[in-house]
This record gives structure tokens, sequence and C-alpha cells, in this order.
């Protein structure tokens, strides 16, 4: 009789990022559960016919509905006798680690999706939460078996704080993507051209940048170097892809329909893959701090040329010079510089493109990212029954 391996995957409203991954999980004998903070979420997961419970989480900082929340998880918790409670984003990898602890679960894992928000600008509000995030952490870490970074950068800032021990800490690239499924020739030809029409394209060249509407993503310089750019090359198409935001970071309706006649703003959208297929360029100068941007793991997959920040999480997936380049944060003028060296040069866009496909397939393949999360899972499971 095997033993059973029943996880619990909490995330936030964007868990079914790891719907790919949790279905290879399935495949190989794991029980999986998902518990998330997003009704729309629930519909993801059964279509795919896993398991999911939701729970209230808000992004904002609120003291009572973080309360609420760990006692939830922790009832569930109890309640379902899980082997193993693996918790990503920012609160779940703090509430869920915790509340996992008190439940009294054998293997406590958390991945850190970057450090975010509250280390992208220094004002006294984040030096606030920055202390209290820091001291969660702490707590947190400490009662889990092991904490995965996606970046070199956050995991030497957790140990150089003392905020985890460095046996404790270890690099899992993102959440792996589908290499084949994000490709140029498997995108659907019908899909491609109804998402063409219905974006008005030509032939013309097509910029896209794909993000929350967050401020430290890098909104406004985007907007701005395109500005600059579109009075040169007026037949551009440049995109903007992504949510509006909720937080004290967000950047505005208002605000980015003050370009609306150099960028089309596109709001949340379904067919990423499209997009991509159809973006010459990708770009993200964001200087929030990333774990690993998904949408430049998608674009790079796609055979795209990318433009971002020389920044954690950005500079991994990025080889300046090689599969795009890496730019300073809040420059506009070496965004658009940056850009301009690729609306110039057709066969430098390919070049690129190519490398960034072999690094995608090479470095953050879900077939990679799994070897390595199950070894973990195998690892810390032959240790709890010792």
């Amino acid at each position: 009789m095997k033993e059973p391996k029943k996880i619990a995957y909490v995330g936030g409203p964007d868990l079914s990022l790891r719907i790919p991954f949790i279905k290879a999980l399935a495949s190989n004998g794991y029980d999986i559960i998902a518990l998330g903070s997003d009704k729309v979420e629930e519909n993801k997961f059964g279509k795919h016919s896993i398991p999911y419970q939701l729970y209230s989480l808000n992004r904002r900082f609120n003291p009572i509905n973080e309360i609420k929340a760990l006692f939830t998880l922790r009832n569930i918790f109890k309640r379902e006798k899980f082997i193993i409670v693996h918790a990503f984003d920012t609160k779940p990898t703090i509430l869920a680690r915790i509340a996992a602890a008190w439940a009294g679960i054998p293997i406590i894992i958390g991945t850190i999706p970057g450090l975010g928000s509250l280390f992208s600008e220094e004002n006294l509000l984040n030096k606030i939460l920055r202390k209290i995030y820091i001291f969660a952490q702490m707590i947190a870490c400490k009662v889990s078996n092991m904490t995965i970074f996606q970046n070199q950068d956050d995991r030497d800032f957790f140990i150089s704080r003392r905020i985890t021990d460095i046996s404790k800490a270890i690099i899992i690239k993102g959440s792996g993507i589908d290499t084949k499924r994000f490709s140029s020739e498997n995108a659907n030809a019908k899909d491609v051209q109804k998402t063409k029409k219905e974006l008005c394209l030509k032939n013309d060249l097509v910029i896209s940048m794909i993000a929350r509407l967050v401020k430290y993503k890098g909104v406004k310089e985007y907007l701005e170097a395109a500005s600059l750019l579109k009075n040169k090359y007026p037949k551009i198409s440049f995109l903007l892809v992504g949510p509006q935001d909720e937080t004290l970071a967000a950047f505005s309706l208002k605000e980015v329909s003050k370009y609306s006649k150099i960028v089309k703003y596109l709001g949340p959208r379904n067919d990423i893959q499209e997009i991509l297929f159809l973006s010459d360029i990708v770009v993200l100068p964001s200087y929030y701090r990333e774990g690993i941007p998904r949408v430049l793991l998608e674009a790079a997959s796609m055979e795209k040329p990318i433009v971002t920040t020389n920044l954690p999480g950005c500079k991994e997936i990025v080889e300046d010079g090689k599969n795009g380049f890496l730019i300073p944060p809040k420059n506009v003028n070496a965004l658009a510089e940056a850009i301009e060296k690729f609306i110039l040069n057709k066969g430098l866009r390919k070049e690129m493109g190519i490398l960034s496909r072999r690094k995608a397939i090479k470095e953050f393949s879900l077939a990679i990212v799994f070897k390595e999360t199950q070894n973990l899972y195998s690892g810390l499971l032959k240790s709890a029954r010792h």
C-alpha cells in the first residue's frame, strides 16, 4: 500500500497559474487540494478536476482579515490532515505556514515570489510594513522545513538578515513554463487571426507590455517611452495588457487614458499566448522586486526578444545583449533606446528571440522545475518518516 501524499497548495488570487504544475504532481501520485482567495479561480480548477477551497484574503494590509485567514487556514489544515502544506505569494507564505505549524502539519514549505512593492520604494509606510514583513517571515521560516526562493538575490537577503537559516533555503526558478504550449509553432492560427483582427493590428511592428497596473511594474516609464518612439515610428503598435490594481501602488486608468492615442490599453485578457505571438518585442520595465516574472518566461518561450530592468528576477531571464537588453530602473530614455535597437534591426530580434527560447527550455521548463520540486518533497518525506 502506497503512503498517502496529501498536499495543500495555498496561494492568492492567481494560484491558477500553477495548474499545469499541480496536474503534473497529481499524475505522479500526489493528492492535491488548492486553497485560494478568489472565487473566479474555483471554476478554473474545476475544469481540471482539482479540488479548490476558498478562504478570505485581501491584498492590502488588514490585521483583522489576516487573523481571520489564519484561523480559517488552521481549521482547514486540521480537518484535511495534510502531509505537506506548500504556500505561495507574499501573504500566504506567512499566514499559511504559521497556520500549518499551529495545526501540526509535518512538512511546511514556502515559496517566496520576490520581495514585492515593500522593497521597491523608500517611504515611511513601506519602512514600517517592511519591519512587520521581516518579523512575520522570521516566524514563518522558523516553523518551516524549507523556504524556496526564485532568485539568488532574495535568498541572500533572507540569509543576511537572518530571516531564515542557510540550511533551510534553496532556489527553484519559478513554477515552470510549459514550453510546448508557449511555442510559436503551437500557436493556433485561427485564434491568432481572431486576436489580430480584434486589435486592428496590420503588419506593423507590435510592442507589448503585460502586467498589472502597478506603478512599480514600470507602467508610466513604458507609456512615456512609447510616446518618444511613436513620434519617430508612427506605424508601430504599442500594447498594454493587464488588470487594474486595488493596492496603494495602483497606476490609475485615468493616467493610462492620457496615452490612449499612443498605447492601446487592453485590460485583462485570456489570449496572452496569441498576443505574445503577435508581439515583436516584449517589455517589462519593472522596479517591483520580482521573483521570476512569469510573463517574461512566457515571452522567452515564445521566442521573443525582451527589454527589462537589471533587477532581481528580471535579470534571471534576460542576459544583457544575448536574448534581450537590461536597463536601469525608472529610466525612460534607456528604455526607449533599447526598444529602438530592436525596432531598427529585424535580424537582432530574430537572433535574440531564438536564444530566449533556448534559455526558457534549458532553465525554466516545467519538467526541470517539477523534478527539482519532486526531489525536495521526496527528501522531506523521507526525513519525516525517520
